[in-house]
Protein backbone atom coordinates (compact mmCIF):
# COMPACT_ATOMS: atom_id res chain seq x y z
CA UNK A 1 0.00 0.00 0.00
CA UNK A 2 0.94 3.52 -0.47
CA UNK A 3 3.16 5.34 2.26
CA UNK A 4 1.56 7.81 3.97
CA UNK A 5 4.77 10.23 3.59
CA UNK A 6 3.47 10.21 0.12
CA UNK A 7 0.17 10.81 0.13
CA UNK A 8 0.82 13.76 2.74
CA UNK A 9 2.23 17.03 2.03
CA UNK A 10 4.53 19.02 4.82
CA UNK A 11 3.14 20.66 8.09
CA UNK A 12 4.57 23.84 7.37
CA UNK A 13 6.41 26.24 9.45
CA UNK A 14 3.81 28.34 10.76
CA UNK A 15 2.17 25.35 12.95
CA UNK A 16 -0.09 24.07 9.81
CA UNK A 17 -1.00 20.99 8.37
CA UNK A 18 -1.06 20.24 5.17
CA UNK A 19 -2.66 17.23 3.81
CA UNK A 20 -2.70 15.87 0.58
CA UNK A 21 -3.14 13.41 -2.04
CA UNK A 22 0.70 13.00 -3.29
CA UNK A 23 4.10 13.93 -2.10
CA UNK A 24 3.97 16.70 -5.26
CA UNK A 25 1.40 19.87 -4.62
CA UNK A 26 -0.95 20.37 -7.59
CA UNK A 27 -0.57 23.17 -10.12
CA UNK A 28 -2.32 25.78 -8.04
CA UNK A 29 -5.45 27.69 -9.46
CA UNK A 30 -5.52 30.31 -7.48
CA UNK A 31 -9.46 30.46 -7.23
CA UNK A 32 -10.38 29.55 -4.44
CA UNK A 33 -14.16 28.90 -4.10
CA UNK A 34 -14.09 30.20 -0.35
CA UNK A 35 -15.24 33.67 0.70
CA UNK A 36 -12.52 33.81 3.89
CA UNK A 37 -9.40 32.93 2.23
CA UNK A 38 -7.68 35.94 1.32
CA UNK A 39 -5.94 36.24 -1.89
CA UNK A 40 -2.73 35.30 -2.06
CA UNK A 41 -2.73 32.86 0.95
CA UNK A 42 -0.58 29.92 0.98
CA UNK A 43 -2.87 27.45 1.24
CA UNK A 44 -4.75 28.68 -1.84
CA UNK A 45 -1.03 29.43 -4.71
CA UNK A 46 0.67 26.33 -2.85
CA UNK A 47 -2.33 23.87 -4.27
CA UNK A 48 -2.24 22.45 -1.18
CA UNK A 49 -6.48 23.09 -0.71
CA UNK A 50 -6.90 22.52 -4.91
CA UNK A 51 -5.54 18.61 -4.06
CA UNK A 52 -7.03 18.51 -0.65
CA UNK A 53 -10.66 19.39 -1.96
CA UNK A 54 -10.13 16.80 -5.24
CA UNK A 55 -9.34 14.43 -2.92
CA UNK A 56 -11.61 15.08 -0.43
CA UNK A 57 -9.74 14.72 2.22
CA UNK A 58 -11.14 18.11 3.92
CA UNK A 59 -14.02 20.73 3.15
CA UNK A 60 -15.83 23.41 3.84
CA UNK A 61 -18.82 24.05 5.35
CA UNK A 62 -21.32 27.60 5.18
CA UNK A 63 -21.86 29.91 6.83
CA UNK A 64 -25.18 32.19 7.43
CA UNK A 65 -25.20 33.89 3.82
CA UNK A 66 -24.76 30.76 2.13
CA UNK A 67 -21.20 31.11 0.95
CA UNK A 68 -18.79 28.76 1.78
CA UNK A 69 -15.93 29.40 4.04
CA UNK A 70 -12.87 27.40 4.98
CA UNK A 71 -11.50 29.33 7.80
CA UNK A 72 -7.53 28.76 7.01
CA UNK A 73 -6.84 30.18 10.47
CA UNK A 74 -8.27 28.75 13.27
CA UNK A 75 -7.44 26.04 15.20
CA UNK A 76 -7.76 22.40 14.15
CA UNK A 77 -9.23 19.79 17.02
CA UNK A 78 -8.38 16.18 17.40
CA UNK A 79 -11.28 14.65 15.76
CA UNK A 80 -11.30 17.19 12.71
CA UNK A 81 -7.84 15.40 12.16
CA UNK A 82 -9.04 12.39 12.21
CA UNK A 83 -12.13 13.22 10.22
CA UNK A 84 -9.29 14.08 7.36
CA UNK A 85 -7.86 11.17 8.02
CA UNK A 86 -10.78 8.64 7.55
CA UNK A 87 -11.35 10.64 4.71
CA UNK A 88 -7.72 9.63 3.40
CA UNK A 89 -8.43 6.23 3.94
CA UNK A 90 -11.10 6.59 1.67
CA UNK A 91 -13.72 5.47 3.45
CA UNK A 92 -16.81 7.20 2.10
CA UNK A 93 -19.95 8.87 3.52
CA UNK A 94 -21.99 6.34 5.50
CA UNK A 95 -19.41 3.74 4.52
CA UNK A 96 -18.80 3.52 7.78
CA UNK A 97 -21.16 2.46 10.24
CA UNK A 98 -23.12 4.97 11.96
CA UNK A 99 -22.80 3.82 15.54
CA UNK A 100 -24.77 6.28 18.03
CA UNK A 101 -22.28 5.52 21.09
CA UNK A 102 -18.67 5.76 21.58
CA UNK A 103 -16.60 4.47 24.43
CA UNK A 104 -15.52 7.41 25.15
CA UNK A 105 -16.61 9.06 28.60
CA UNK A 106 -15.91 12.92 26.85
CA UNK A 107 -17.39 12.20 23.73
CA UNK A 108 -20.95 12.88 22.62
CA UNK A 109 -23.24 9.95 21.48
CA UNK A 110 -24.70 10.44 18.72
CA UNK A 111 -23.29 13.43 17.02
CA UNK A 112 -21.93 13.83 13.08
CA UNK A 113 -18.22 12.75 14.76
CA UNK A 114 -19.74 9.60 16.55
CA UNK A 115 -18.49 7.45 13.60
CA UNK A 116 -15.04 9.22 13.16
CA UNK A 117 -13.97 8.61 16.94
CA UNK A 118 -15.15 5.06 16.28
CA UNK A 119 -13.28 4.54 12.72
CA UNK A 120 -10.32 5.90 14.69
CA UNK A 121 -10.35 3.72 17.92
CA UNK A 122 -10.60 0.88 15.68
CA UNK A 123 -7.88 1.64 13.58
CA UNK A 124 -5.72 2.61 16.07
CA UNK A 125 -5.31 6.24 14.36
CA UNK A 126 -6.70 8.33 17.45
CA UNK A 127 -5.45 7.52 21.08
CA UNK A 128 -6.92 8.37 24.24
CA UNK A 129 -6.26 8.20 27.90
CA UNK A 130 -7.83 6.65 30.85
CA UNK A 131 -11.24 6.42 29.24
CA UNK A 132 -10.92 10.29 27.66
CA UNK A 133 -9.97 11.41 23.84
CA UNK A 134 -10.58 15.23 24.11
CA UNK A 135 -12.26 15.32 20.08
CA UNK A 136 -12.80 19.09 20.52
CA UNK A 137 -9.31 20.23 22.12
CA UNK A 138 -7.10 21.76 19.50
CA UNK A 139 -4.55 19.35 18.20
CA UNK A 140 -0.84 20.24 19.05
CA UNK A 141 1.72 19.60 16.36
CA UNK A 142 3.17 16.42 18.09
CA UNK A 143 -0.12 15.34 18.55
CA UNK A 144 -1.00 15.29 14.80
CA UNK A 145 2.62 13.33 14.03
CA UNK A 146 1.31 10.58 16.33
CA UNK A 147 -1.78 10.18 14.62
CA UNK A 148 -0.05 10.35 10.94
CA UNK A 149 2.29 8.12 12.34
CA UNK A 150 -0.71 5.63 13.73
CA UNK A 151 -2.22 6.03 10.16
CA UNK A 152 0.72 5.03 8.45
CA UNK A 153 1.30 1.67 10.73
CA UNK A 154 -1.77 0.75 10.12
CA UNK A 155 -2.52 1.91 6.87
CA UNK A 156 1.40 2.52 5.22
CA UNK A 157 4.18 0.39 5.03
CA UNK A 158 6.34 1.26 8.20
CA UNK A 159 6.29 1.60 11.78
CA UNK A 160 6.66 5.12 12.01
CA UNK A 161 9.53 5.03 14.35
CA UNK A 162 12.22 7.29 13.99
CA UNK A 163 15.84 8.11 15.46
CA UNK A 164 15.25 10.13 18.45
CA UNK A 165 18.97 11.58 18.01
CA UNK A 166 17.47 13.97 14.83
CA UNK A 167 15.61 16.07 17.49
CA UNK A 168 18.56 17.02 18.50
CA UNK A 169 19.30 19.33 15.24
CA UNK A 170 16.38 21.22 16.78
CA UNK A 171 16.22 24.55 18.94
CA UNK A 172 13.28 23.03 20.75
CA UNK A 173 13.82 19.43 19.81
CA UNK A 174 13.87 18.79 24.19
CA UNK A 175 10.25 19.95 24.26
CA UNK A 176 9.11 17.21 22.41
CA UNK A 177 7.05 14.92 24.89
CA UNK A 178 8.46 11.27 25.54
CA UNK A 179 5.90 9.29 24.17
CA UNK A 180 5.76 11.32 21.08
CA UNK A 181 9.42 11.25 20.03
CA UNK A 182 9.62 8.48 18.00
CA UNK A 183 6.86 9.51 16.23
CA UNK A 184 7.82 13.30 15.58
CA UNK A 185 11.69 11.67 14.83
CA UNK A 186 9.87 9.74 12.06
CA UNK A 187 7.89 13.33 10.55
CA UNK A 188 10.83 14.56 10.58
CA UNK A 189 12.87 11.96 8.90
CA UNK A 190 10.07 11.67 6.48
CA UNK A 191 9.86 15.52 5.44
CA UNK A 192 7.10 15.57 7.08
CA UNK A 193 7.63 18.77 9.30
CA UNK A 194 10.49 20.28 10.75
CA UNK A 195 11.57 22.31 7.58
CA UNK A 196 13.19 25.49 10.08
CA UNK A 197 15.32 25.40 13.17
CA UNK A 198 12.15 24.93 15.46
CA UNK A 199 9.51 21.81 15.59
CA UNK A 200 7.11 23.32 18.09
CA UNK A 201 5.85 20.56 19.50
CA UNK A 202 3.34 21.61 21.36
CA UNK A 203 2.29 25.02 19.23
CA UNK A 204 -1.86 24.37 18.16
CA UNK A 205 -1.95 23.67 14.30
CA UNK A 206 -4.38 25.43 11.95
CA UNK A 207 -6.53 23.98 9.90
Amino acid sequence: MTSLRKRLGTIATTSLIVLSASSALATPAWASPFVDIPSGHWVETSGVLDEALTEGIINGSTNENGDRIFRPDDSITRVEVASMLMNLAGVEDGAYGKVDTTSWADASSNVWYTSVLNWAEETGVLNGSNGYVRPNDKITREEIATMLGNFERTFGDSDAKGDVISLNSYEDGSQVSSWAQETVAWAVESEIMGATANLYPTSNATR
